[in-house]
């Protein structure tokens, strides 16, 4: 009850305060945000406003949005989510472009959490796309336990120029990867290649920012005698 009240006063915050920060023709998604039902309705036109990209809304308004339809249910928006995780992103860089991804990872997320009977259909449209929406696509093909596209995983490793740009991409694969039954040998290869890529991941000492990176490397070369 507690998070879900500070995720109400933030949205009203966000509502008050973020109207300055975008067109005029957007208007507010206000309303009375102190009560559940308004703060779904905010909730829904934050999800038309990503649909019709407006980009009246920012990126901690799309998150807040996802996170309240994750506390309190989908209900009605569900089928809205989904359309999100179906939208094409803004190819040209910018600030666009970063909204889109991030509304598509947050529904991604959100449906897979929820065990959405979609999720599998539409994290697999995404399986090859773009790394930092291909490194939230692997966690929930993880979290749903769908070892069938382990060759997909490590294919696109392999085929992945790593940079600290595709960092979440690498470790977010790996991980699939370490944990997938069907992972054979083949597997070193791109794990000693991820390695050299990020040296300072190497084992359990590494940085906090390493996340389970270190924890992934060890697994495998435990797993397949890999030499690095």
């Amino acid at each position: 009850m507690r998070r879900l009240l500070g995720l109400v006063l933030g949205l009203v915050f966000a509502a008050f305060f973020g109207c300055a920060t975008v067109p005029s023709s957007c208007g507010c998604f206000s309303g009375d945000l102190g009560d559940q039902p308004a703060t779904r309705k905010w909730a829904r036109a934050v999800l038309r406003d990503i649909l019709d990209k407006r980009y009246c809304t920012d990126l901690d308004e799309r998150r807040s949005a996802f996170e309240f339809l994750r506390i309190d249910g989908l209900g009605d928006e569900r089928f809205g989510v989904r359309l999100v995780a179906s939208i094409a992103y803004n190819e040209a860089s910018g600030f666009r472009r970063d909204l889109d991804i991030v509304s598509i990872q947050e529904a991604l997320i959100l449906l897979t959490t929820v065990g959405d009977e979609e999720a599998l259909k539409l994290n697999e449209r995404r399986i090859r796309s773009e790394p930092s929406l291909e490194a939230v696509v692997f966690g929930n093909l993880a979290q749903m336990l769908a070892w069938q596209y382990t060759q997909d995983v490590e294919e696109i490793l392999s085929e992945s120029q790593f940079s600290p740009r595709t960092f979440e991409q690498a470790r977010s694969g790996l991980a699939y990867l370490s944990d997938s039954p069907e992972t054979d040998s083949d597997v070193c290869e791109v794990a000693a290649r991820i390695k050299r890529v990020f040296p300072g991941c190497v084992d359990s000492s590494a940085k906090a920012e390493c996340l389970n990176l270190p924890e992934s490397l060890e697994r495998l070369k435990s797993r397949f005698s890999c030499v690095w």
